[in-house]
């Protein structure tokens, strides 16, 4: 059976004090051992985060570190236009 690592990121929006911090690792089971595609991907990230329920296909994308997918949480607070994101990402292994 493959395994796949999620990773979930905060990090605010800001320009000049960009900041990244891990908040959780977890490492799960899939059930098959076909490679992690965009849509195998989504489905992951919208079962193990119901927040990221409408992500699919078009909703992650593939960066260095694996699958990505992102939501903003909230304004920072000393600016309304920039927001808190929530990255997950998605690897094999």
């Amino acid at each position: 059976m493959a395994l796949v690592t999620l990773q979930v990121y905060h990090w605010n929006g800001a320009a000049g004090e960009r900041s990244r911090v891990l908040v959780e690792t977890r490492r799960i089971d899939t059930g098959s051992d076909k490679p992690l595609t965009a849509r195998r991907a989504g489905q992951i990230v919208a079962r193990e985060y119901p927040a990221y329920a409408r992500v699919g296909r078009s909703g992650v994308i593939r960066t260095e570190d694996g699958w990505v997918a992102m939501r903003s949480l909230s304004p920072t607070a000393k600016c309304d236009y920039h927001y808190t994101w929530e990255e997950v990402v998605v690897r094999e292994g």
